[in-house]
């Protein structure tokens, strides 16, 4: 699992702050550095998951990509689906054997805004574009949202199961608290797990598969 800094949304729940708005801070590591320990290592591993942060951002992650396939490894990419020109590249070009694209709210502008934190039509247009190529490819996938307390309802969680009516997995993604964006998150009372089984439950006629991860 490979981290990478920056990202252009700023969703109140994300406990990856570092990664977020910290990341000029961190120490960098070379990509040259990770083929080689990947070189070294090869018995250990069978794919690389690159995630962030928002990992499209990265100019240097097609190029990084064709290297680990080059070392026969797979390549996972966790992504909020807000470069889709790039995805397609990628998948055009056989980079990304897994797809895995976090839909943060109904694709509505006010909703999707205050899960992302990023008021941006444009940015809304990107992520439904995003979600029609992985559905109309090839790629093993899945679509997940996190349920953040106070901003995301079991109607929001329908509302996108309609629309990725058909998809191969919807995974709902439990909120944990910890040290997110917006802390006040972490005096909300979140869903009981009891209502996510029962929402799990009305989604699995929409997509093949959907799970829970609490």
């Amino acid at each position: 699992m490979l981290f990478t800094g920056g990202c252009n949304f700023r969703c109140p729940y994300c406990y990856n702050r570092e990664l977020v708005v910290g990341c000029r801070k961190l120490p960098d590591i070379e990509s040259e550095e990770v083929i080689n320990y990947l070189k070294r290592n090869l018995k250990l591993y069978q794919a690389v998951m690159v995630t962030g942060g928002e990992p499209t951002l990265n100019r240097e992650l097609p190029e990084f990509l064709g290297k680990v396939k080059e070392l026969g490894l797979s390549c996972g990419l966790e992504s909020n689906g807000s470069n889709p020109d790039l995805l397609e590249s990628l998948v055009d070009r056989e980079l990304v054997d897994f797809s895995a694209m976090d839909i943060k709210a109904p694709l509505a502008i006010e909703k999707y805004s205050r899960a992302s934190g990023v008021r941006s039509s444009r940015l809304l247009a990107r992520v439904e574009r995003s979600i029609e190529l992985i559905m109309g490819s090839a790629l093993e996938y899945e679509f997940r949202t996190t349920i953040a307390p106070g901003i995301t309802s079991c109607g929001d969680l329908l509302a996108i199961g309609r629309r990725i009516k058909g998809a191969k997995r919807y995974v709902l993604q439990q909120y944990v608290p910890g040290e997110v964006l917006n802390k006040k998150l972490n005096e909300v009372m979140p869903l009981s797990s009891e209502e996510l089984l029962q929402v799990r439950d009305k989604l699995s006629g929409l997509v093949e598969v959907c799970e829970v991860r609490l």
